[in-house]
């Protein structure tokens, strides 16, 4: 980052960071980890935005003023563990979905094999991101940025539609159950 950074500034900012995201992850993980079979679906996409948030806070990072660079890593850090916490949590219940009738194990080494290639995909586009930073206007990089974002959010609630549980979310639960009392009261009258 920051022009004139010594080594050990920038190894304490690295272990800060990643003491926060430990942290983060531990705390996220005792608060909501009997929540995540509940509402699978919601806390996919919680994971995917919070991962987006993550990374743009990390990104912008550079863009604030030093005292702020620290703060907005650790919050970006913080952000991707949670994501790493529920979406690790909740690809585990989708591809128990997709392996009926399948071997687990099989599902299992395909999702690492697509997330392999989607990420060298990543790798390859932020190679030739990187190389047009300097040569394109800021608003022209955001405006992409922006657009790749809402994209990956939309394209996952999609992808998502595609999967139905043999169980309810809590909140079509909620409805069963208050209309099931709703019938049961205009009977009793």
């Amino acid at each position: 980052g920051r022009e004139g950074a010594s080594v050990i500034s920038a190894s304490l900012n690295f272990i800060v960071r990643d003491g926060c995201g430990m942290a983060s992850t531990l705390l996220f993980t005792a608060l909501s980890s009997s929540k995540f079979r509940s509402d699978v679906k919601k806390w996919r996409i919680l994971a995917d935005v919070m991962n987006d948030v993550g990374i743009t806070l990390e990104v912008t990072a550079t863009l604030v003023p030093r005292h702020l660079f620290l703060p907005m890593i650790c919050a970006g850090n913080m952000c991707k563990a949670i994501c790493g916490v529920a979406a690790g949590a909740c690809n585990g219940a989708i591809n128990l979905h997709w392996s009926k009738g399948s071997d687990i194990s099989d599902i299992n080494a395909k999702f690492q094999a697509q997330h392999t290639v989607t990420g060298a995909l990543g790798l390859v586009f932020a190679a030739l991101f990187a190389r047009s930073v300097s040569s394109v206007k800021s608003v022209v990089l955001w405006s992409m940025y922006s657009l790749l974002t809402v994209t990956h959010i939309f394209a996952n609630l999609r992808c998502l539609r595609l999967i139905a549980f043999d169980y309810l979310n809590t909140n079509r639960m909620d409805i069963l159950v208050e209309n099931f009392f709703s019938t049961v009261d205009k009977l009793e009258t």
